[in-house]
């Protein structure tokens, strides 16, 4: 699992999957269509104050200048992760974070 952070601040903890290098660079497309990455997609609803249909279509709503604002938020962020033996420890892991830390991207 792993976590991004802005300053000391924990924005999102998710899952990485099978790979954590494909997760973190998926985030950092540049594309204009965020319907297929949601970490993205809550990015816009949160910097820009769009709402999550309109982040979420795979029509070409969003401007390159609002996808820029995207990734640069998610480029400005600390990243860091945990390794777990299994995958049960891992989700409980990120269950715990998530109520203790209260990441603001995963309570939108």
């Amino acid at each position: 699992m792993y976590a991004r952070f802005r300053g000391y601040d924990c924005a999102y903890v998710g899952p990485a999957g099978t790979s954590l290098r494909s997760r973190l660079s998926a985030h950092l497309t540049t594309t204009t269509d965020l319907s297929r990455i949601t970490l993205r997609a809550t990015v816009a609803v949160h910097q820009l104050r769009v709402t999550r249909a309109i982040a979420r279509s795979r029509l070409p709503i969003l401007t390159a200048d609002q996808v820029g604002v995207v990734s640069e938020w998610l480029h400005a962020c600390d990243v860091a992760w945990l390794t777990r033996p299994t995958r049960l420890a891992a989700v409980a892991l990120e269950k715990a974070l998530r109520e203790t830390r209260l990441p603001r991207l995963n309570l939108m």
